[in-house]
């Protein structure tokens, strides 16, 4: 065969090819079972993307709740502390409200 028969078969090869893509693009996207199943890939796409995206907020939420456990922690240990100072301030006020009320009649006496 000549080169130019070659090229004819190749470039003829090609025409008929691009032809009948388009013929079939054509025909196949005017079919609603054809547009059917491209919606449903593009549905299942969109609900893979979400799964991602839910992944990724779940993830986000557990991170952010540890961070409250955490701070709720310190304030638990802050309360606690201020439970104790309470608890010595309401032991020892007594005591000293006992001991001056006890010392107040003896100092009266000793200054009259």
């Amino acid at each position: 065969m000549p080169a130019s028969m070659e090229i004819n078969q190749d470039q003829l090869k090609e025409t008929i090819r691009e032809e009948i893509d388009t013929y079939i693009n054509q025909k196949l996207t005017s079919l609603p079972v054809f547009q059917l199943s491209e919606r449903i890939l593009r549905v299942e796409e969109e609900i893979k993307h979400l799964g991602t995206r839910f992944d990724d907020m779940l993830h986000h939420m557990d991170k952010r709740f540890e961070q409250i456990d955490k701070r709720f922690e310190q304030v638990d240990k802050q309360f606690e502390m201020l439970e104790k100072r309470i608890g010595f301030v309401s032991w020892f006020v007594p005591v000293i409200l006992t001991v001056v009320i006890m010392i107040t009649p003896l100092l009266y006496k000793a200054l009259s």
